[in-house]
């Protein structure tokens, strides 16, 4: 967003929006629109949080820790390299699934 320092004009990337104001009078402000998912969106959300939470939270950790057997270690890598794609995999269908993050109007 930029504005313009002699008649206040802002413009955002998608809008532009020009104020004639007093000198000393803020610039309305809109309130944010909440923003709100369908089903489909929501639990796919959920799930990316929830296998994020689980790595950063109890696999990494565990890992860090280990002092077993190297086999134990390897097992327990293995197991976060693939929650770390499937993450990645989560990650990548949220942003392309046009169709699961459309808006719902209320």
């Amino acid at each position: 967003m930029s504005r313009d320092r002699y008649c206040n004009t802002v413009v955002t990337p998608l809008t532009c929006n020009v104020y004639v104001v007093d000198r000393g009078r803020p610039l309305p402000t809109m309130a944010p629109i909440p923003t709100t998912f369908d089903a489909e969106a929501q639990a796919l959300l959920e799930a990316v949080e929830r296998r994020q939470n689980d790595l950063s939270t109890f696999q990494i950790p565990r890992l860090q820790a280990c002092t077993g057997p190297l086999s134990t270690q390897q097992a327990w890598a293995a197991e976060v390299r693939e929650d770390i794609e499937q993450l990645a995999k989560q990650v990548e269908v949220s942003h392309l699934d046009s169709r699961a993050m459309t808006k719902v109007d209320n």
